[in-house]
Order: structure tokens, then sequence, then C-alpha cells
């Protein structure tokens, strides 16, 4: 872990500024998981073979919102509803939608238009963005809903299985 993390000099000429590494995991008490354990390393100085990662803010922008994209055209397209683009993928009873202006301004940095890109979700976001949202709306205007409520009321992981908890769990 702490020598992954020192592998990166600078990301678009300037040096992290955050590095940390953190692992959690369920160490094993007497044969029986016991609770979440968190580890979290600080950073130390850089490897001598660090890289430089030259990235900038409206690249990163673009790769974060190409996913979502891509989903909107490869699912059943929905009519818009409260200002987003919304796909459907109906065997797997899942959503996906981006606000309108976002996916609008993204596709325009994808036919060569970038420059600025960061600035102008980040105002698109503050300009369209409800204050108070439903769950499955996210601050990244983004959207994602799911019709999974009776596959998760589904007692499927009782103690019927024959593994052993903790008491309390």
């Amino acid at each position: 872990m702490r020598a992954q993390k020192r592998t990166i000099r600078s990301i678009g000429g300037m040096p992290p500024a955050l590095v940390y590494a953190c692992a959690a995991h369920f160490p094993q008490y007497k044969g029986v998981p016991d609770h979440l354990k968190l580890h979290a390393v600080d950073p130390e100085e850089a490897e001598l073979e660090a890289i430089d990662l030259p990235a900038d803010r409206d690249r990163f922008i673009l790769a974060y919102y190409e996913p979502f994209l891509a989903a909107l055209e490869a699912g059943q397209e929905e009519p818009a509803r409260d200002g987003y683009e919304l796909a459907s993928f109906g065997p797997f009873r899942i959503s996906v939608g981006v606000l309108a202006p976002v996916a609008q301004r993204v596709r325009r940095a994808q036919r060569g238009r970038i420059e600025h890109l960061y600035q102008d979700v980040v105002e698109l976001l503050g300009t369209h963005l409800a204050a108070a949202r439903p769950a499955h709306q996210f601050t990244d205007g983004t959207v994602v809903t799911s019709k999974w409520q009776q596959a998760l009321d589904q007692d499927d992981w009782s103690t019927e299985t024959g593994e052993n908890y903790p008491q309390g769990w």
C-alpha cells in the first residue's frame, strides 16, 4: 500500500493534495468473523520512479461523464423527466440518467469543444440541481433507479445456511 500511493508525483503538473491508502477487512477471531477493521496509511515521499500524470480538470470531467452518455445511448430511451435524459435497461430493471444540460455540454466536448468543460459543468450543476432531491438524484447530475425491492426483501441469507455469526449480528 505504501509503495503504491507513492508512485504518483504530480497530476496535471501539481503534486496530489491528498494521498492516502486505506484497507478494510473482517479479521477472524477464533474462527468467527470479527468486526470491520480499517487501516489507513499516511503518505511518505515519492518513489524515485514516480510518474507525472498529464491530466486536467476538463479531461477528467469528460472521462467521468462518458460512461453515463454511453449508457444513455445503449439503453431504451425514456421520456425526459425532471430535466434528465433517461434510458432504461428493461431486463435489469434499472434506469440511468444525466441532467440534460450537462449531457449536452459533455457531448459538445466529445465533438472537440472541451475547453472550460469543468467550469461549465460546475455552473450547470449549480443552476439546474434542485437543493432538495430524491435519493436517486445525485449531486453530479446523474440519476440511477432500480426496481429491486421485491428481490432485496427476500431472506436469502438466513441461518439455514449453517453459517455462524457473532452475537449481535
